[in-house]
C-alpha cells in the first residue's frame, strides 16, 4: 500500500486541495483500487482499472502544481502499468512486458 499526501502548492485552477490518497491491489484481483482520505473520513474502495492481472506492486507520485496523480502498477507477471488520475482514471498503458520472470 502506498500513502500519498496532495499538499503541494495548487496552481490557480486546481482549487485548494487537500486529500490523501491509498491505492492497493486485492488478492486474486486484476485491477486496482483506491480510497481517499478528506481529512476526516476515508472514501469506500473504488475501483481503479483493469491491468489483466494480479498486483504485486504500486507507487504512486503527484504533479507539484496541479491535481494531477500518476500510479505505477506492476503485476505478478512482470508487466508495468502507468495511469493517469485527475478527478477520474485514465487508461491503464503498458509499459513493459517483462520486468522479471516468474520463478
Amino acid at each position: 500500500m502506498t500513502w500519498l499526501r496532495l499538499d503541494d502548492p495548487p496552481q490557480e485552477d486546481a482549487g485548494d486541495v487537500t486529500m490523501t490518497m491509498l491505492v492497493y491491489g486485492r488478492r486474486n484481483v486484476a485491477g486496482f483500487y483506491y480510497s481517499i482520505w478528506n481529512g476526516s473520513t476515508w472514501s469506500e474502495g473504488m475501483e481503479g482499472r483493469n491491468v489483466s492481472t494480479q498486483i504485486r506492486w504500486v507507487v504512486t507520485a503527484t504533479t507539484p502544481n496541479r491535481l494531477e496523480i500518476i500510479a505505477g502498477v506492476l503485476t505478478d507477471r512482470g508487466r508495468l502499468y502507468v495511469n493517469v488520475w485527475n478527478g477520474s482514471w485514465g487508461t491503464s498503458e503498458l509499459v513493459t512486458k517483462r520486468i522479471f520472470k516468474r520463478r
